[in-house]
């Protein structure tokens, strides 16, 4: 099988893309960062098998060397016949010297001096500088992804479908939310996508408090409804900004300090178009909002529809009710990972990152399997 190179803004998406289509039992072959990019290759354990190798090419410089080995045989007898035949040359005598007479007046020097074992010999090859041992990491608590995707690829696959499904939806425990330059929300009507907006602003600024973000709503015309979201952002010091489809179309580069957020409530016809043009800049996330109780169905028609742009997911309403098994089972089997969880009213400390403890507490009262398996 030909091996599949995966690029992404950032390791999780490698990661989760590498999982969605070769699955947990992929090997990894290289990882690397060309261009500001992750880029990871990986084979699935089906393309693992080594084909045979190719018989080797005839070496040209041997198959004349041995079309030679007649010639040269027999340049080698008529050699050695002309050596017999040559008669052998006179010893030469060995040339008298005349000893060497010792002088009176110095004092006799010893045949062998005492070597001083601090001298360095004069014969002895110089020996390398010994190499310092490289130092140790300063964080030994360093996230290396190529590691853990290794050890993620390794591990047997789960028999119990707590653990399946632990594995297909949450985020491997070593990532760490990053702050999209560009974030995007999308999701069905009522899934409180405006207020998500509100609250990822505030976590934001609560992380970064130099950070600015800009807040921008595109509208079809003039909207005829009360515009909550610019209260929320007047609440935290920021401006909303309301652009027709057109100047979205063509928003600007969004500045360090000041990361963009776009909701995309008021436009709901027109939001493929956007995420399709405005996604294209690198570490552009795109957040799919879905109201926790929803109905199977609407979650596995809401994942399939925005499942090109490899959307995270954010389940809101968790205050009044918690996820069923149908609702993560359709996120699980689009490819997704759930990667926010909003509960309560308010938009500060509201936004978290869900884990094995909060699945644990979903299945409890769902079906046996499950709660056994969970415990």
């Amino acid at each position: 099988m030909t091996p599949i190179t995966v690029r992404a803004t950032d390791s999780q998406k490698a990661m989760e893309e590498l999982l969605r289509r070769l699955g947990p039992d992929a090997l990894i072959l290289s990882t690397s960062r060309v261009g500001g990019m992750v880029e990871v290759t990986a084979i699935s354990p089906e393309g693992a098998i080594p084909a045979p190798a190719p018989d080797p090419a005839p070496d040209p410089a041997m198959a004349a060397l041995l079309a030679a080995a007649p010639q040269l045989a027999s340049r080698l007898a008529e050699v050695a016949t002309t050596a017999a035949r040559t008669p052998p040359r006179p010893p030469i005598e060995p040339v008298p010297t005349t000893p060497a007479t010792p002088a009176t007046d110095a004092p006799a020097q010893p045949a062998f001096r005492a070597v001083d074992p601090r001298s360095p010999r004069l014969d002895a090859a110089p020996r390398p500088h010994p190499v310092p041992p490289d130092p140790a990491p300063s964080d030994p608590q360093t996230y290396d992804f190529a590691s853990a995707l290794r050890a993620e690829a390794a591990r047997a696959v789960p028999t119990d479908p707590f653990t399946r499904l632990a594995r297909s939806l949450l985020p491997p425990p070593g990532l760490q939310e990053e702050i999209a330059p560009r974030l995007l929300i999308v999701g069905p009507p009522g899934a409180g996508k405006s207020m998500l907006a509100a609250r990822i602003a505030a976590h934001w600024m609560l992380a970064d408090p130099e950070l600015r973000p800009q807040m921008i709503a595109p509208v079809p015309g003039t909207l005829l409804v009360e515009d909550r979201l610019r209260g929320w952002a007047r609440l935290m010091g920021l401006t909303l900004d309301r652009p027709h489809i057109a100047a979205a179309m063509d928003l600007p580069e969004p500045h360090p300090l000041a990361p963009q957020i776009i909701d995309l409530s008021d436009v709901p016809a027109d939001a493929p178009a956007l995420v399709a043009r405005l996604i294209e800049i690198e570490g552009a996330e795109l957040v799919l909002c879905l109201p926790a109780g929803l109905h199977p169905a609407r979650v596995a028609r809401a994942c399939h529809d925005w499942q090109a742009f490899a959307p995270t997911v954010t389940l809101t309403g968790l205050d009044q009710w918690w996820p069923e098994q149908g609702e993560l089972a359709a996120i699980s089997d689009a490819g997704l990972r759930l990667t926010r969880t909003a509960a309560g009213t308010g938009l500060v400390h509201v936004l978290s990152r869900p884990g094995l403890v909060d699945l644990r507490n979903w299945v409890d009262g769902w079906s046996p399997a499950y709660a056994g398996a969970a415990e």
